[in-house]
């Protein structure tokens, strides 16, 4: 490999994102985790439109759609994800619960379109 192949390499590397995988699970392993959700948390999503995705080593369940295959997500443990497909990186860890969205979006304070344009930016 010569020496301006291994900068592109080299620079490629430090800018590549880790792509997401949908993931097949078994309909129990849907089914616990959708137990494990807080009744308010119960009432928004529905149990039928949760996709698991695995992304760096664990999984996120997909639970809002945002329409032109954007998401957001949750794992296991709570917490929310942004998966916007047209920005890199393609999910990121927001810095809220999960509950803590949902109640933003039911009570109409999470502004969705100013949420994308500070995705498109970063």
């Amino acid at each position: 490999m010569n020496f301006w192949n291994k900068i592109i390499n080299f620079f490629h590397s430090r800018t590549k994102h880790s792509e997401p995988e949908s993931v097949h699970l078994e309909s129990s392993d849907i089914e616990n985790f959708y137990a494990q959700l807080d009744d308010s948390c119960k009432g928004f999503i529905d149990y039928h439109d949760i996709i698991p995705i695995s992304f760096e080593n664990m999984i996120i369940f997909t639970f809002y759609d945002l329409e032109d295959g954007n998401y957001f997500a949750v794992d296991r443990d709570g917490n929310a994800y942004s998966c916007i497909h047209d920005a890199r990186p393609f999910i990121v860890k927001m810095n809220m619960k999960a509950k803590e969205l949902i109640e933003c979006i039911q009570n109409k304070t999470f502004n969705i379109q100013e949420h994308f344009e500070v995705r498109y930016k970063a």
